[in-house]
């Protein structure tokens, strides 16, 4: 399907806000349901990956190179981050902030999950699966803020 890139843009953008705007109803039906934490925490993780798979094959659907990926952008000229990282910081500053007493256990799964991204960036021989220093110190950012910042505000709501 051939559109033009700022329509492509405005599709993708559309499609992540609402999938991202259904997580706290999502959050809200486990906490409903009452399941332990761990289990929260496993169903929120394939809710993410489930996100990365469904903006990848929006990339697939719009015929856009993996090379171009939009959040592949950096987020300014002068530093590391691309959108990538920047959705990695808050990502796991909105887990840590809500399971704070998980926070080694988020870093972990993170270390876990940059060496997946390395392992299939060289079995796929392509740039969309990458993993870096970057997204590790990310994530470390994201739990910091999240455990130190927002947790102790949700306390007083």
């Amino acid at each position: 399907m051939k559109i033009s890139k700022d329509a492509q843009n405005r599709i993708i953008a559309t499609v992540t806000i609402i999938l991202i705007l259904s997580f706290p109803f999502m959050f809200r039906c486990l906490k409903n349901m009452k399941f332990c934490e761990t289990t929260e925490i496993c169903i929120a993780s394939l809710y993410i990956i489930s996100l990365i798979l469904i903006y990848r094959g929006c990339l697939h659907w719009f015929d856009i190179d993996l090379y171009n990926d939009p959040l592949t952008v950096k987020l300014h000229a002068d530093l590391p981050f691309d959108k990538w990282q920047l959705s990695h910081f808050f990502v796991y500053m909105v887990a840590a902030a809500l399971y704070p007493h998980y926070k080694y256990t988020f870093f972990g799964l993170g270390v876990i999950w940059e060496t997946i991204e390395v392992i299939l960036g060289q079995l796929y021989n392509n740039s969309w699966w990458y993993g870096t220093h970057v997204d590790l110190i990310a994530n470390g950012l994201g739990i910091l803020v999240g455990v130190y910042l927002l947790h102790p505000m949700y306390k007083y709501m």
